[in-house]
């Protein structure tokens, strides 16, 4: 989880609003399902925690559908598509679905057809609905998209490294490139300087979620500005 800067932004807003309340956190890593709803039941059970913050939303509700069942106090950082879960629960999102196809539109204003897309893997909302606006984006602007551009990410630099290489390597080569995180956005642009290829001249790039080492990169990448900060500080403040 720490290798990408999301989680320690987060983590360091929310922890400082739990400071004013004199309250510690409890960090719970899992790596599936499962295991996540085991988890959390040991610590309800055990009266060790008294509220959950969900750093990201699954596709899957079972955790989420658990919580409301046992009126447990919690907040989500993400959406929850179940329209009938989500009118129960309470969310801090900043529409990636909106944000995404705003990132795309702006690559197409400046005449790029050939659009790729490094996303990362769609169990999670916020992974669905960035890949869901690099589509709506295409679609408002009468563009088919060519799913040989679309490739996983992963988690990592490397994954999204290799996952360009791949794209790169195929029967159509874009001239721009979509990174739904900056982490993924950092991969692409050693695969593209590994190719020969430069930024902009050759080909842009455009990445998403403004981390502050996004600026250290040469030339600075595009990205779309997400409040991280305020996410987890609201969040926080909602779940008090």
């Amino acid at each position: 989880a720490f290798d990408n800067p999301y989680f320690s932004i987060a983590l360091q807003s929310i922890s400082q609003v739990c400071e004013n309340y004199n309250h510690d956190i409890m960090l719970n890593f899992s790596s599936n399902e499962k295991q996540e709803l085991e988890k959390c039941l040991s610590m309800i059970n055990g009266k060790v925690v008294k509220g959950f913050i969900l750093l990201s939303s699954r596709l899957n509700h079972v955790l989420v559908e658990k919580l409301i069942e046992l009126n447990f106090p919690f907040v989500v950082i993400g959406k929850v598509l179940n329209e009938e879960l989500a009118n129960k629960v309470y969310t801090v999102d900043p529409d990636n679905l909106k944000d995404s196809k705003e990132a795309v539109n702006y690559l197409i204003s400046l005449n790029h057809r050939t659009i790729g897309c490094i996303h990362a893997p769609l169990k999670y909302v916020v992974s669905k609905e960035r890949l869901d606006g690099y589509i709506a984006a295409h679609k408002e602007n009468n563009l088919p998209v060519n799913y040989s551009l679309v490739a996983d990410g992963g988690y990592t630099i490397n994954d999204a490294y290799e996952a360009t290489k791949k794209i790169l390597n195929g029967p159509v080569r874009p001239t721009a490139i979509f990174a739904t995180d900056d982490i993924k956005g950092f991969g692409v642009f050693k695969a593209l300087n590994e190719a020969g290829l430069r930024i902009p001249e050759d080909i842009s790039l455009i990445g998403h979620n403004n981390y502050d080492i996004a600026e250290l990169i040469q030339p600075p990448l595009t990205t779309i500005d997400v409040p991280i900060q305020q996410l987890g500080s609201i969040a926080a403040e909602i779940l008090f």
